[in-house]
């Protein structure tokens, strides 16, 4: 399988071109769209708005939604059946706490919701067990869409691999 590479950045301006996928953020969806207009772009929100129901999956980092808004968010966005399944961002770390929220709300990763999981590595190119399976060995569970892996610089860009079909 060939997984798609995804850039998402802060600041719109240092998203490297070439690639089929972008995530954009609310204060940047406008730049990111106008530089990239041929390349799909993941919209996601960094709150969990009840009026951001048409972006397609939510952040919950620190600083940015946690793990019950996004939780909530995910069960919004599934019962009002906006756009494809809700997929919420989060670091390996903290994925443990988004699944219990979302059991709580009778869903699971890889049937109401994906997660987009990140666990930063060194290396801009991902190791042979994310190419092949999303996965390197550690139970970090099922329903993966995307996996970001590394950073290129501080504030400069992120660098995610997706699963072809979400891109399409």
């Amino acid at each position: 399988m060939t997984l798609i590479t995804c850039y998402d950045a802060y600041d719109a301006g240092m998203l490297p071109g070439g690639a089929k996928a972008y995530m954009a953020y609310q204060h940047n969806l406008a730049q990111v769209r106008a530089r990239f207009p041929h390349a799909k772009v993941f919209r996601i929100t960094t709150n969990g708005a009840e009026d951001e129901l048409d972006y397609d999956g939510c952040d919950c980092e620190n600083g940015d939604a946690g793990p019950e808004t996004a939780a909530d968010w995910a069960y919004e966005k599934y019962h009002a059946k906006v756009g494809a399944l809700p997929w919420v961002y989060v670091q390996l770390a903290n994925r443990g706490q988004v699944v219990d929220a979302l059991r709580a709300r009778g869903m699971v990763f890889g049937e109401q919701v994906w997660c987009w999981v990140a666990r930063w590595l060194d290396s801009a190119a991902p190791p042979k067990a994310i190419r092949t399976g999303m996965d390197d060995g550690y139970s970090w569970g099922t329903g993966n869409m995307g996996w970001q892996f590394h950073r290129d610089a501080p504030d400069t860009f992120d660098v995610s691999v997706v699963l072809p079909k979400w891109v399409a």
